[in-house]
C-alpha cells in the first residue's frame, strides 16, 4: 500500500489470508488506487477489501471434484464427452480424442459419429435423435474406431442434465 500514492500504483485482485483471532483464517481480495481529494488538496487511497473465502473455498471443492472424477474415469479406463442441450459435441473433449485420435474439429457436432462402424453409424444416430427428441437416456452398443486402427466395442450411457425449468441443459 505504501508505493500507492508515491508511485501512483495501482493494484487489483491482490490475494491476502490471514488468520484473525475470532473469524479464523480469512482469504481477501484487495484493490487499491490512488485518489486525488480536490476541495482539501489531498491524495487519498481507494481501498477495496473483499472476503472470499467462500468462493475461494468453493473453488478449491470443485477442483477436488474433478480431480476425483477425472481420477475414477481413468480408474475404469471410461471415456467421458459431454454434449449440449441439443446434443451436438461441442468443446474439447480430451477423453473422446484420447480414445478415437479424432481431432477437435473432427468430432465437433456429429463428426464423432465418423468415428462409428460405417454399419453401425445410422442405428446409433438413429437411436441418439431418438433419445434426444424424447429427452430420454441414451443407452447403446456400437463399434468405435479406436487411436489404433482397431475397432473396439463400446456400450454407450449418455444422460440427459436438465436445468430447472425442465429443459435439458446437456448431456
Amino acid at each position: 500500500l505504501e508505493d500507492v500514492l508515491p508511485k501512483k500504483i495501482e493494484f487489483f485482485d491482490f490475494e491476502v489470508i490471514h488468520n484473525f483471532p475470532r473469524l479464523g483464517k480469512k482469504i481477501m481480495m484487495l484493490n487499491a488506487t490512488s485518489m486525488h481529494q480536490k476541495m482539501h488538496r489531498e491524495q487519498l487511497i481507494l481501498l477495496s477489501i473483499q472476503d472470499y473465502t467462500e468462493r475461494k473455498m468453493a473453488q478449491q471443492t470443485i477442483k477436488e471434484s474433478e480431480q476425483r472424477l477425472e481420477n475414477a474415469v481413468d480408474a475404469v479406463k471410461g471415456t467421458v464427452w459431454t454434449k449440449n442441450s441439443k446434443g451436438a459435441m461441442e468443446g474439447e473433449q480430451k477423453s473422446w480424442a484420447a480414445l478415437t485420435g479424432q481431432s477437435f474439429e473432427e468430432y465437433q457436432g456429429n463428426g464423432w459419429s465418423k468415428a462409428v462402424h460405417p454399419d453401425d453409424v445410422q442405428p446409433t444416430m438413429d437411436a441418439w435423435n431418438k433419445a434426444v427428441a424424447a429427452s430420454a437416456n441414451f443407452i447403446f452398443e456400437h463399434r468405435v474406431k479406436i487411436q489404433t486402427g482397431q475397432w473396439g466395442y463400446f456400450s454407450i450411457n449418455e444422460v440427459p442434465i436438465f436445468n430447472a425449468d425442465g429443459s435439458i441443459k446437456q448431456w
